[in-house]
């Protein structure tokens, strides 16, 4: 399957999920708190399904290894490009709906790891970042979003 035909049956995915979710009456504004606007939701959802394909890699890998992947390797991934120790820099890492780079965060104590979207502020450990992975222990607090102060 292209990375053409990969995006699209990703972003399909997700507008079918948007759909399901906002049947659910009542959830709506459970869901809302968190995004600025309603196309936040979609994005949400597309990032979503985007590190869901990653995440069944990593899973693969810790199968086979009975360890997570090192950096390196899930960088690949997220270039695009068949897994290897050896990333290449001619490849674009693939951005997030909001135009920032996927974060792969190996956790050695706990062991786990995190897939994150950094969410419309593009800053991580917020409230609005998109995570999905495995720790094994408490991960850490999310951190408010930072004030912005008003110029003199």
């Amino acid at each position: 399957m292209g990375m053409r035909t990969l995006r699209m049956s990703i972003w399909l995915g997700g507008l079918v999920a948007i759909m399901v979710l906002m049947s659910q009456p009542g959830l709506q504004p459970h869901v809302a708190r968190f995004f600025r606007a309603p196309w936040d939701l979609s994005r949400a959802v597309y990032s979503g399904i985007t590190m869901l394909s990653v995440e069944r890699e990593i899973q693969d890998y810790y199968e086979f290894h009975n360890s997570y992947p090192p950096e390196p390797w899930v960088e690949c991934l997220l270039r695009g490009q068949k897994p290897s120790l050896q990333p290449d820099p001619r490849r674009e890492q693939v951005l997030d709906p909001w135009g920032s780079p996927y974060q792969y965060l190996r956790r050695h104590n706990p062991e786990g790891y995190e897939i994150v979207c950094l969410g419309p502020d593009g800053i991580l450990r917020t409230r609005d970042d998109v995570r999905i992975g495995v720790i094994h222990g408490p991960p850490p607090a999310p951190q408010p979003p930072p004030r912005l102060r008003a110029s003199r």
